[in-house]
């Protein structure tokens, strides 16, 4: 195996290594909050950063951002059943 390769995947498991899996699930929770945020804040308007309510859907965003982005690593990139999260 070349050294990209030893880099990127481990050859025992045939899948990315785990710290560059840890990176991709930082990005995508990044870029998924993002775009969450901007569209949430779409439909509900603009709320003040003083009010509950803000928080409590800052909240939401984070949760939901967080639940797609597991499935979606888990899937892709942890290679594992994306129903069974335990």
């Amino acid at each position: 195996m070349n050294l990209i390769k030893k880099i990127f995947l481990n050859s025992n498991e045939q899948r990315l290594r785990a710290g560059w899996r840890i990176l991709i699930f930082i990005v995508f929770f990044i870029l998924m909050s993002r775009i969450l945020s901007k569209v949430g804040l779409r439909i509900v308007g603009d709320l003040d950063k003083t009010e509950s309510a803000y928080w409590f859907f800052r909240g939401v965003i984070v949760v939901v951002a967080s639940s797609l982005v597991v499935w979606i690593v888990r899937k892709y990139f942890d290679k594992k059943n994306s129903y069974l999260l335990v």
